[in-house]
């Protein structure tokens, strides 16, 4: 061991020397240097070996490179030799190659040494190294991406990152990724040979590319190839269009794409969203379309899908899900071109609303309408800040779905935030708790009804109580007990910690059934919060929670241990904890005492 690190460390010394003749680094420096990487290089001579040694001594040299650099800088220092620039940099490599001799599996250490050798302009040794990457790792989808991008963008190298695709997709066959990229690189071969035509004159004696390449046809070769390795997948084929459209005069191809998605998925839902939608895309892409040429596009679009909803009612074989995914599909890009009217002219098209309902209005007559469609409608309209015809369109929505608390809860949200006057918008509360009952959203509807209540009618006591009393008993106890607290932090507040125990001796007497532990710990807190704490009342609290609960509940103990001691009632304490051990199941009596003991009363 100890001649191979000499022996390395000897190597290191004509880079060394020159640092401290040009006076990057001083004698003491170099000596400093010298020992770390013998200690360093012991550590990685050790079996076995270990990544994180690894690791550090890169760290160290990246660090030490970065003092070089600034020095050399800072000093001026021209005229260094190979060794002298490159020493620390021809380090790094040889630390990288070693590690992954070692750690061959590790794929962040290979990424991390190709890194390294690009950013160091080390391009050949970067094609070796992801060779020997994917030699080890040939079903990394990524590394065969990367691999074929180093070639293409910075070799420049058309022909070795095709031949890395190719020997990508005889291992990853059917990886969607892989197939989606190498269609990619074909289209920006063909784009970078029209650009050359375009702006450079050919010499005389060199061959023009051929028509046939010209017109995307080995592009239109990888995609027959990767439909024959993955042939029933919709979405797959759809994903090359939005490559595709990227390139100039590719509209042959799009078609022949459009035509073959048709062909071979007559009954997909995704299929004839996509080809209604071809020209809606162009609208986006292309901004300096004239008005005119929008609407035509638009009512282009339009038919496309009512042909698309038609195709698929007429089929052979209906299929349910697809009709309904084309009409929603449908409703949303309606939805999608209410917005781009709204950026086009800073506000809804009229007509637009007008469009977008009557679509609803058709898709609930064919029962293709459902609740969340329309609550995902609504909250895109409003998400866009579309509020008018957000309103317009819950108004409608909640006529066809009377039941949905969403829709209800996004109709009210929106009557607070248009300012309707009270009374209206009691109406609208009591029509929508009729309609949602009790529905386990119905809390929330209740809550903000209780919520304006309060804030319009704050001096009104009697009609708050009133509307609380009517909230609870219209709920079942499991979803009131929001409300309930909510009741209780208002009766305390506005009328005291008499009213409080007059309502817990009501609730008690009524309904003791419906008081959680949730509701004994917000009493016992209004009681420890008075200025003269009745210690008796507070213990009868937690007794009552006790004959309810003790026996599941080690929080409820541990809560009355703590309170008790608080309230200068140690004495007291001993005697709880005992009770809680008889008191408490089996199983949570190990639980209780290990917490008991956490507990901290100073």
């Amino acid at each position: 061991m100890a001649d191979s690190v000499n022996l390395i460390l000897e190597r290191m010394l004509p880079h060394l020397e020159e640092l401290q003749h040009t006076g990057i680094f001083q004698e003491d420096e170099i000596r400093d240097i010298v020992k770390k990487r013998r200690q360093m290089e012991y550590q990685l001579f050790r079996r076995p070996p270990k990544k994180e040694d690894y690791l550090k001594a890169i760290e160290f040299e990246y660090n030490l490179d970065k003092l070089r650099k600034l020095r050399k800088e800072k000093m001026g220092v021209v005229g260094m030799s190979q060794d002298g620039e490159f020493g620390i940099i021809n380090r790094i490599t040889s630390l990288y190659r070693r590690a992954t001799t070692y750690f061959k599996d590790d794929i962040s250490l290979w990424l991390n040494h190709i890194d390294h050798c690009r950013c160091t302009n080390q391009h050949t040794m970067t094609s070796k190294l992801f060779g020997k990457a994917l030699a080890i790792h040939p079903t990394n989808v990524g590394l065969w991406i990367m691999a074929a991008k180093f070639e293409f963008e910075e070799r420049q190298d058309t022909t070795a990152a095709r031949v890395l695709f190719q020997e990508g997709l005889r291992t990853n066959r059917e990886s969607e990724k892989l197939w989606l990229e190498y269609y990619r690189l074909e289209l920006l071969a063909v784009d970078k040979l029209r650009k050359r035509k375009n702006v450079l004159i050919l010499s005389t004696n060199e061959e023009a590319p051929s028509d046939d390449v010209m017109d995307y046809a080995i592009s239109w070769l990888v995609y027959n190839e990767a439909i024959k390795s993955i042939p029933d997948n919709a979405s797959f084929r759809i994903a090359f269009l939005p490559i595709l459209v990227q390139f100039e005069e590719t509209h042959k191809r799009e078609q022949e794409i459009y035509d073959n998605l048709l062909a071979d998925f007559p009954n997909s839902g995704l299929v004839h969203d996509a080809v209604a939608k071809r020209n809606w895309l162009r609208i986006n892409n292309e901004d300096s379309l004239p008005v005119s040429k929008v609407k035509e596009l638009e009512r282009e679009t339009e038919r496309l899908y009512r042909e698309g909803i038609e195709n698929l009612s007429r089929a052979e074989v209906p299929e349910e899900e697809e009709e309904v995914s084309l009409w929603e599909k449908y409703i949303l890009w309606s939805v999608e071109r209410l917005q781009y009217w709204n950026r086009k002219k800073g506000q809804a098209n009229e007509s637009g609303i007008t469009k977008l309902l009557d679509i609803c209005s058709k898709c609930s007559s064919k029962r293709k309408l459902n609740e969340s469609l329309a609550v995902k409608m609504v909250k895109l309209l409003q998400t866009n800040g579309l509020h008018e015809p957000a309103g317009i369109l819950v108004k409608e929505m909640v006529i066809l779905f009377p039941f949905s608390c969403q829709l209800w809860l996004i109709r009210l949200h929106s009557e607070i935030l248009n300012q309707a006057n009270f009374e209206t918008l009691s109406d609208l509360f009591h029509e929508a708790i009729l309609s949602v009952k009790k529905e386990p959203l119905a809390t929330q509807i209740w809550q903000l009804y209780i919520n304006q209540v309060i804030l319009r009618h704050s001096s009104s006591l009697d009609e708050i109580e009133s509307v609380f009393q009517s909230c609870l008993q219209s709920l079942p106890s499991a979803s009131s007990e929001p409300i309930l607290l909510q009741y209780l932090d208002w009766v305390y507040i506005s009328r005291g910690i008499k009213s409080i125990r007059n309502t817990y001796k009501k609730m008690s007497k009524d309904n003791q059934q419906s008081l959680s532990i949730c509701v004994y710990m917000k009493l016992v807190s209004y009681e420890v919060s008075e200025v003269s704490i009745n210690n008796r009342r507070i213990v009868d609290l937690f007794e009552a929670a006790i004959n309810k609960y003790g026996c599941t509940s080690t929080d409820l103990w541990l809560e009355y241990i703590k309170t008790v001691t608080l309230l200068g009632s140690a004495s007291e304490v001993s005697d709880l904890y005992w009770r809680a051990t008889k008191t408490l199941d089996g199983g949570l009596i190990a639980q209780f005492m290990s917490r008991h003991s956490c507990l901290n009363f100073s």
